[in-house]
């Protein structure tokens, strides 16, 4: 299906991280009804990764968390939303064995389908890792995950895979819409 009417309404797809150009609120209720059932269902998976609140339950959680939306995305036939979330699993699992290296923790083996974007993902947690503060890691790791949904997604502008790409970026987005205090919060790097 195409959605040439919805994705022309909505403000342009963000280029990187940045303050929300419709909250997100909005934004979900535009876009669910355009999309079947189980569209909606993948789209509520993934909202569910991103939701902050569930940032102190256990990693098995959020990976279990994972692992649905990557069910989802296959089985509605989505294969870039698929590759996009292969690719945030394994910098998610990256970063967390970089952090538990730095704290002398052990951390299992990456599994394979981790391991296929080891070299990617290295790039990208290099590149964050010599930023300077906590904000410009975050920037340099969220403009990965916008950058490598465009790379994916960018050939069907306006499938429904696109307005899945735009509800996920919007996720990313919603994190540099700052608090009151105008701050990020600082990231345990060491």
């Amino acid at each position: 299906m195409r959605h040439y009417e919805l994705l022309t309404a909505l403000p342009p797809a963000p280029e990187g991280p940045q303050a929300p150009a419709m909250p997100m609120l909005a934004l979900v209720e535009r876009c669910l009804p355009e999309l079947g059932e189980a569209d909606q269902m993948l789209v509520e998976a993934l909202l569910e990764l991103s939701d902050t609140e569930r940032a102190d339950e256990p990693v098995a959680a959020d990976r279990d968390r994972m692992e649905r939306a990557l069910r989802l995305a296959q089985e509605c036939g989505h294969e870039a939303m698929a590759q996009w979330l292969s690719f945030d699993r394994a910098l998610r699992e990256a970063l967390a064995a970089r952090r538990a290296a730095a704290r002398g923790l052990d951390w299992p083996a990456p599994r394979p389908d981790v391991a296929d974007h080891a070299a990617s993902v290295a790039a990208v947690v290099t590149e964050a890792e010599g930023a300077a503060t906590p904000e410009l890691r975050e920037r340099a790791l969220d403009t990965a995950r916008v950058r490598e949904l465009e790379a994916l997604v960018g050939g069907s502008p306006f499938s429904t895979e696109a307005v899945v790409a735009r509800i996920v970026a919007a996720t990313v987005q919603q994190a540099w819409d700052f608090r009151d205090d105008g701050e990020l919060p600082e990231e345990d790097w060491r």
